[in-house]
């Protein structure tokens, strides 16, 4: 038997779980498909209600009935009721994914439920240690995960020199939207604003010393990646503390989001700073001039760093001021060379 939580979008709930009902479910099947991406199908065996919490307030909540089979990653019902779920199912995908790939090896891990780590023919023992500073996210149209992971596996281990290992996470609600939609603004903030890639690629810890070793074999990668992968990258920009490569494909300095967002939302920052990057770009983008190129700017920024024009020009505190962590030497930095304040002089 498989629980799945369910839990509703609705700023008006109490902060922390908002699970509004569950369900148990049997004769479940894991697989994909090019409608939903992921396709988890079961029984209903049971449903509980929580939280006063009451089926008449969705729509097709005729779904939700002990007999019914259902996709629980039905992606019209639950754009349709705000809803997201939670559920070990891990296990299965990744049993899945090793019957469908023989040059990858899919493991999964007690501590991280939600995703499925995967790396060329190593056992978890022979990996090299991670970058401190450096990841790659990769961020999609969730329909196109099938299509994603039989790319990338088929040029991953072109590049073991690069990557120590990646992995795959299973959905969360913000996986669904555009970040333009009213609910997924609904969405991040409610969870402070923190949204999350579909695939996480880990840099080898050596790069750490060699940045400039870095940006080359990055651009190798990106430049053999972009030829089938980037047009399933999303339309717009969903990812924090991330810098826009191409159109999947990100760069992220390191640590977790929830935690630069706690000392946002704290207000002090104490083990993040602003990029250099970022300085340069507000010294020469936050000035009079530029306010009549206030929407080429904003957009540039939002498309490569999701902060707009107000928020990196503001002195209030927002990603833009816990974008690495104090300890990244300055040259650590990448510069791609497209800068919005190189594009629009």
């Amino acid at each position: 038997m498989t629980v799945i939580n369910f839990f509703k979008i609705d700023n008006k709930l109490t902060e922390g779980t908002k699970h509004v009902f569950n369900i148990i479910l049997v004769n479940t099947d894991a697989s994909f498909n090019d409608i939903d991406g992921f396709n988890y199908e079961g029984d209903i065996v049971s449903v509980k209600m929580i939280n006063g919490f009451s089926l008449d307030k969705l729509k097709f909540g005729d779904k939700i009935v002990a007999g019914k089979r259902i996709n629980i990653f039905d992606i019209k019902f639950l754009k349709l009721n705000g809803l997201a779920f939670y559920s070990n199912i891990n296990k299965e995908y990744k049993n899945l994914l090793n019957s469908l790939f023989n040059n990858i090896t899919f493991t999964t891990d007690t501590e991280q439920q939600h995703v499925i780590f995967f790396n060329c023919k190593k056992s978890t023992t022979q990996l090299q240690q991670s970058s401190e500073y450096y990841k790659i996210h990769i961020s999609i149209d969730i329909k196109t995960i099938f299509a994603t992971i039989v790319n990338l596996s088929k040029i991953l281990c072109k590049y073991t020199d690069l990557f120590n290992q990646a992995k795959i996470i299973l959905p969360f609600f913000s996986h669904y939207y555009d970040i333009t939609d009213p609910m997924a603004l609904k969405y991040l903030k409610w969870n402070g604003g923190s949204s999350v890639a579909n695939i996480v690629l880990y840099p080898l810890k050596k790069y750490d010393d060699n940045p400039l070793l870095f940006q080359s074999r990055l651009i190798d990668f990106s430049l053999e990646w972009i030829t089938k992968n980037d047009k399933f990258g999303r339309d717009t920009n969903n990812l924090y503390f991330n810098e826009r490569l191409t159109k999947s494909l990100y760069l992220a300095y390191g640590s977790d989001s929830s935690s630069k967002i706690t000392e946002i939302q704290n207000g002090v920052i104490k083990n993040y700073k602003m990029s250099n990057n970022l300085k340069k770009e507000q010294k020469k983008l936050c000035t009079k001039e530029n306010i009549s190129k206030f929407k080429l700017l904003n957009d540039c920024l939002l498309n490569k760093y999701n902060i707009s024009y107000l928020e990196l020009c503001s002195s209030e505190l927002s990603a833009k001021n816990a974008w690495v962590r104090k300890n990244m030497p300055t040259e650590n930095e990448i510069i791609f060379g497209n800068e919005c304040y190189k594009n629009y002089k």
